[in-house]
C-alpha cells in the first residue's frame, strides 16, 4: 500500500497561530491624532511669510553664535590662554551649568505651563509629536529654531549682562570664558533640536 505523505504531514501539523493585533500607529485613535498633526502642518505652513528661507534662518543663528564665541575667545587671550587656566575652565563649566539649568527651569515652569500659550508649547509640540517627529522639508525649522532675532538678542544683551558679573568678579578672561560657553551652549541646543 502506497502512502500518501501530504495526508499524513497535513494531519501532523501543528496549526500556525494567528497572530493576535498589536496596536499600531493605524488604530482609529492614532489616526485621528495624525490627521490632526497634519492639519495643524497645513495650517501652520500656510503662515510662513513668503520670504522666509529656512538656510538664511540657520545661517543667521550659525554666524551670530561664532561671531560670539570667537570675539568671546579673542577677548580672553585666545583658546590657549582661555584653556591654561583653572578659572577660565571652571566658569566655563558653571556657565554651561549654569545655561543647562535655565534651560531645564524654563521647560519646566514656563515653556509647557498649560496655562501660558507660548511658541514653544503652541507650535513647537503641535508640529512635532511623539509619533510625528520627521521634517517634510527643510522649511519645516521654522517650527523648530528660535526666531531668527533670538541668536541677536542673546548675542548683544542676554550674554553680555550674565558675563558682566564673573568679568567683575574674577576678570575679563573668566567673563570670556563664560560668554563663549553660553553661546556654544545654545548654538548646540539649536543644532540638536
Amino acid at each position: 500500500m502506497e502512502r500518501n505523505d501530504a495526508s499524513d504531514s497535513d494531519s501532523d501539523a501543528t496549526p500556525t497561530p494567528t497572530p493576535t493585533p498589536t496596536p499600531s500607529c493605524h488604530s482609529p485613535s492614532t489616526s485621528l491624532a495624525h490627521r490632526a498633526v497634519h492639519q495643524y502642518r497645513s495650517t501652520f505652513r500656510s503662515t510662513i511669510p513668503p520670504n522666509y528661507s529656512p538656510y538664511r534662518h540657520f545661517a543667521t543663528i550659525n554666524v551670530s553664535c561664532i561671531f560670539g564665541i570667537a570675539v568671546s575667545v579673542w577677548m580672553g587671550g585666545g583658546m590657549v590662554e582661555l584653556l591654561s587656566h583653572v578659572d577660565s575652565v571652571i566658569m566655563a563649566l558653571l556657565s554651561f551649568l549654569f545655561a543647562n539649568a535655565v534651560e531645564y527651569w524654563a521647560h519646566r515652569s514656563k515653556l509647557h505651563h498649560p496655562l501660558i500659550r507660548t511658541r514653544h508649547s503652541h507650535v513647537h509640540h503641535r508640529f512635532f509629536t511623539d509619533k510625528e517627529m520627521s521634517l517634510d522639508s527643510f522649511a519645516d525649522v521654522h517650527a523648530i529654531l528660535f526666531p531668527p532675532a533670538a541668536p541677536l538678542f542673546l548675542l548683544l544683551i542676554v550674554v553680555p549682562v550674565i558675563a558682566a558679573m564673573p568679568t567683575l568678579l574674577l576678570g575679563v578672561r573668566a567673563g570670556a570664558a563664560c560668554a563663549a560657553m553660553l553661546l556654544t551652549y545654545y548654538l548646540t541646543y539649536e543644532w540638536m533640536r
